[in-house]
């Protein structure tokens, strides 16, 4: 099934998004799933399943981040000027348990480079999607980008 989605207000985060999923032996996939941001770039999803295990109903997918301008990315995170680096890319994989709404992120490579254990310390921040929202987010975004040495 495919889902064409196209917002039409000013703020949303994204402004389009073309949201695939399949469903299969009791598993569903979203690969293929894409959500753009026609100022900054887009994120691409493969490589995913949602699933239960063990009374759980876990997400499990990889993430392509690709930065279309990474001046207007800095802006919306509102990261000083000293400290933005030029990314083009970020992948990561993602396990999120819906019940207990936590989030993991692993394998995070920048433009293709691993990121340091003390850049993965900060990342585990996010591991409680109960207390992220934007203002938290975007402090804990600032702070990896600064220790990103792109």
């Amino acid at each position: 099934t495919l889902i064409n989605i196209k917002s039409t207000i000013k703020d949303e985060i994204f402004h389009d998004a073309k949201i695939k999923f399949k469903i299969l032996n009791g598993k569903i996939n979203f690969d293929n799933t894409i959500f753009i941001n026609k100022n900054i770039g887009s994120v691409k999803v493969y490589n995913s399943d949602l699933f239960f295990k063990n009374d759980k109903l876990i997400l499990t997918a990889s993430i392509l981040f690709e930065v279309k301008n990474t001046n207007e990315l800095f802006s919306f995170l509102n990261t000083s000027k000293k400290s933005r680096k030029e990314i083009k890319d970020i992948k990561l994989n993602v396990i999120y348990n819906f019940l207990s709404n936590q989030i993991e992120f692993k394998n995070i490579k920048i433009d293709n480079n691993e990121v340091s254990d003390q850049f993965q310390n900060i990342v585990e921040g996010f591991i409680d999607n109960n207390s992220n929202n934007l203002i938290n987010s975007r402090r804990l975004l600032n702070e990896l980008i600064d220790l990103y040495e792109g």
